[in-house]
């Protein structure tokens, strides 16, 4: 069985949603880092002492969204890109096998 095109629009979705996955994780991360910075930091004026948890919740909102739009435009370039270098060289060859 040879893929010779694949849906852009389709696989933009894919990778968007995986891509969004990645964005949580690293916001989740970002956000306990910027905990961990607030807590050990020996002088915290008033001025500043509410960019740490600022920081923190706007990585774990902001992230997902920024990783979903950029996968989106990524899966779509791919795609695009898929689409164009099969129609030169041939498909993407997979074996399928039955299952029980």
């Amino acid at each position: 069985m040879i893929i010779k095109s694949v849906g852009i629009v389709s696989v933009a979705r894919i990778v968007s949603a995986i891509y969004a996955i990645f964005g949580l994780i690293a916001g989740i991360f970002l956000s306990l880092m910027a905990l961990v910075g607030v807590g050990l930091s020996q002088e915290v004026s008033s001025q500043t002492s509410w960019l740490g948890p600022f920081f923190g919740v706007g990585a774990v909102l902001a992230l997902p969204v920024i990783y979903w739009l950029l996968g989106f435009l990524g899966g779509a370039i791919g795609g695009w890109v898929f689409n164009n270098v099969a129609r030169t060289v041939g498909g993407l060859e997979i074996e399928l096998e039955e299952g029980p």
